[in-house]
């Protein structure tokens, strides 16, 4: 069996309208292929696949307001240079590629039982370009600006599943993800007067999960669970802002990690599939329950005597996520019609009591949370 099949979507995103610090208008176009074959011999199943896409984004972002501080050491040292070393208007650039290599297996253990193993290796890489004019008060730093962010992201998934003829219980799986990331940030074209390594950061994922399927005449139920540990560590210094007296480089840094952090998460759903007017329909509705606990350690490298506080402080959420998909098909001789609509419904709470925020709290505005919901239609004709 050989199975081929490209992909292209284009998105477009604008928060223009939205009474936010940063608003803009953002580009995204991807490209995706995958391919598959798999052979039998006898009673043992075997097979590969490659997954490839390429996405092109490209966004022009404008900063409606700069923070500033109660305290006028923090302005006259920090705050009030991000404007003129920055500007209010900055773009971005991305060319996002991922490889993903699969391989997968099955024989039977008895008449009614087979059971499988697959594993995939996917690589994830990007290259970041946030492109800003400088204004500052040093001509060696004036002009356009560039810091580049190349990114590389590994994962590896192993899966053993059990699947069975009986009616009621289908499959059982079980496996685990193993995730390493990188990044660094780079200062393209520095002067003698600025930094050319302005940082770096790592990631850690491990994780196993359990999923179960069953099966009730036209209903399919699902449940599963799963556990992972994360560590991540970023240093991030700015570039040279300004010259504070026209001697004095200014430019901060902060050094942070997450440790000792997991996470948990239970997933229940089920759909529904039945016939209407010659169509083909279903309705599926998910659940996902998830806790995640963070422990963030910070420390802020600040010059002229500014003070900033360590952080050791918990972070703690709790997550729910309603997912309901319905869909429509209809085959009519080699032409195939497929309609579906997604909606999600989050609700996430926060329970601890840290003074870290990564979203200012405000009360003149009230804020809302909306799940993503998408539409899709598609057409295809079948050659055989």
């Amino acid at each position: 069996m050989l199975s081929i099949d490209l992909n292209r979507n284009q998105f477009l995103i604008d928060t223009k309208k939205d009474v936010t610090a940063i608003v803009g208008k953002t580009d995204l176009s991807a490209l995706s292929g995958s391919f598959r074959w798999a052979a039998t011999k006898g009673i043992g199943l075997i097979g590969v696949g490659i997954d490839y896409s390429i996405g092109d984004l490209s966004g022009m972002q404008v900063v409606n307001r700069f923070p500033i501080s109660a305290k006028a050491m923090d302005n006259e040292f920090f705050f009030d240079w991000l404007e003129p070393a920055f500007g209010r208007n900055f773009s971005i650039e991305s060319r996002p590629e991922k490889l993903s290599l699969l391989v997968w297996g099955s024989t039977p253990l008895n008449a009614a039982h087979r059971l499988g193993l697959s594993v995939s290796q996917s690589d994830f890489s990007d290259d970041i370009q946030i492109h800003y004019v400088n204004s500052s008060n040093k001509p060696q730093l004036t002009g356009n600006r560039r810091i580049d962010v190349p990114v590389s992201f590994k994962e590896t998934l192993a899966c053993l599943s059990l699947n069975s003829q009986n009616r009621t219980l289908n499959c059982i799986e079980a496996g685990f993800i193993l995730s390493r990331g990188q990044t660094k940030f780079d200062n393209n074209q520095p002067t003698t007067l600025d930094y050319r390594n302005l940082g770096n950061g790592d990631l850690a994922r491990d994780g196993f999960f359990i999923n179960s399927v069953f099966h009730f005449n036209c209903f399919r139920f699902s449940a599963g669970l799963s556990y992972g540990k994360y560590s991540m560590h970023l240093l991030f210094r700015l570039p040279v802002l300004g010259y504070y007296q026209e001697l004095f480089p200014i430019s901060h840094a902060v050094d942070c990690q997450f440790k000792n952090s997991s996470s948990f998460a239970q997933k229940i759903g089920g759909d529904y599939r039945f016939d209407l007017w010659k169509f083909n329909n279903s309705v599926s509705l998910t659940y996902t329950h998830a806790r995640y606990n963070y422990w963030i350690d910070g420390e802020a490298d600040l010059e002229f005597g500014l003070v900033m506080a360590p952080l050791h402080y918990p972070l703690r959420y709790d997550v729910n996520l309603f997912d309901l998909v319905c869909s429509v098909n209809r085959q009519i001789g080699k032409v195939g019609i497929h309609y579906q609509f997604r909606q999600l419904v989050p609700v996430t709470n926060r329970l601890d009591d840290s003074p870290v925020y990564f979203v200012s709290p405000t009360e003149k505005y009230k804020k809302n949370l909306h799940g993503g919901q998408l539409h899709e239609f598609n057409i295809n004709y079948s050659l055989n």
